[in-house]
Parts: C-alpha cells; structure tokens; sequence
C-alpha cells in the first residue's frame, strides 16, 4: 500500500511538471505566410528550444485578429501586420511592445503581390493604372492590403474611391474569390500569388514592394510576456538567431524572397 501511494505521488508531480510546462509555453499568433518562415523555421530546427522556449503556434485567417487577442492576453506574441486594430488598441489605452521586424515591403523583395484574372490580363489589364473600375479583394477594412493598395493607387493618381474594394475577411477565401471570378483582382502576400499562377487563373501584375516600400510587419509582445523578462528575452534570441538563418539561407542566397 505504501508502494502504491508513492507511485500514485510521483504520477502526481510529474502530471503537474508537464501541465506547467504546457502553461510556460508562449502562445505565438502566425499567418500561414511565407513572410513566417524565420518562426517556423525556428520551431522545426529547435532555435528557440535553444533558449529555454517551445513555442506554441497559433493560426490565424487574417492580421487584425491577432493584434485583438494579443491585447485580450489569449496570445503572448503576435507576428504579423500593423493594422488599423493594433493602433485602435494602443489608442483605446492597451499597451503593446513592438520588439522586432517580421516583414517589410522593399524593391525586388516579392512579398505581396497585386494579381488580376487570368481573362483580364489577357484583355490588356496589366497595369496598375488599368485597375480603375475594378473590384479588388483584400483581407478586411483597415487591413496591411487596405493600407498598401491605396497607396499604390495613389502613387498612380487614383484613389480607393477609383475602385470597390472587397473584404473577404480571410486570405484564402480572397483567393478562392479572384479564382471563382466574384472579383477582377487582389493583393496578397506569398504563397497565394503564386498559387494563383501556378494554377492558372491569375496574373501578378505588380509587386507592392516596387511601388511602395514600407514596414508591413513586426513581431510584438503581450503587456504580460513583456513582464516576463527571461522569457521574453529568450524568445528573441531564438528569433533572432532564427532570422539569421533564413536570411543566409535564402535572402543573401539571391532568392529575393521577404
């Protein structure tokens, strides 16, 4: 009896040890995007295990809901774009602490792309100019791709009142749209450009990089993993190293990758 009662304490610390290494865990929130490739890099190759940290990865459709659950502390670390939600938040009084680059939109770095119908492009849309009168998908209103194609609209002389934007609210529905022709174009990251190329109905007719350079992303902390010094700290050293390895391994490779 005295046996059983030990074995039945020691099942007990050790039930306890991996519930509290399941709670030690940060909650990462991830689009499944090319432009996360250091994160899932440094998850698959253990730099961030490197530093004490596992990771888990929390998927997301869209940008804004991101920042949303970074601020209700449903997540630790958000990586990913700073949209219209994530300054309402910071105004409405929440604080979050942008701690490292993610992404950035920068000439010859094919990150998001504007792609049109395949039929269109064949019609002579191949221009940002030719998009007047056009409905363009995007994720959501206030969106990264909200910001970015009216930008680049006005980079043309256009605005957004010189096309319908429409929101999808996801990225891959966006896609399915421009492939069930419910819309003449979108702008989006990588893979989905090249998805839709490589099944032949759409087109790339612009990289946003080339039009518009600009910080489209950053990796930032919860109020309460920012607390978190040790931790914190050690997630960005495995990022960091992480970043590096990517960039050997495909930037300064001449991939031109973002």
């Amino acid at each position: 009896m005295r046996r059983l009662v030990q074995v039945l304490v020691m099942l007990s610390v050790l039930a306890c040890a991996g519930y509290a290494h399941a709670q030690d865990r940060p909650r990462v929130g991830v689009l499944k995007l090319t432009a996360s490739a250091p994160i899932f890099v440094g998850v698959e190759k253990g730099f961030f295990k490197e530093f004490g940290v596992e990771p888990e990865l929390v998927y997301f459709q869209a940008a804004a809901p991101i920042s949303t659950a970074v601020a209700a502390g449903q997540i630790d670390v958000g990586a990913t774009g700073l949209t219209a939600a994530t300054y309402n938040i910071v105004l409405g009084g929440e604080k979050m602490w942008i701690v490292a680059d993610k992404g950035r939109e920068w000439p010859d770095h094919r990150l998001t792309a504007i792609v049109v119908r395949k039929d269109l492009y064949d019609a002579g849309v191949r221009r940002v100019a030719d998009l007047k009168g056009t409905r363009i998908g995007i994720t959501q209103l206030g969106s990264t791709f909200h910001y970015q194609i009216g930008n680049i609209l006005e980079k043309d002389g256009m605005s957004l009142k010189d096309v319908s934007i429409v929101p999808l609210q996801a990225m891959a529905a966006a896609l399915e749209a421009l492939r069930g022709r419910q819309i003449d174009a979108v702008i989006l990251p990588q893979p989905f450009p090249g998805r839709a190329e490589a099944d032949g109905f759409g087109r790339i007719i612009a990289w946003g990089g080339d039009l518009f350079p600009w910080q489209i992303a950053t990796v930032f902390y919860s109020r309460k993993f920012a607390a978190d010094r040790v931790r914190a700290v050690n997630f960005m050293k495995g990022y960091v190293k992480s970043s590096r390895h990517y960039y050997d391994a495909v930037l300064r490779g001449g991939q031109g990758a973002a």
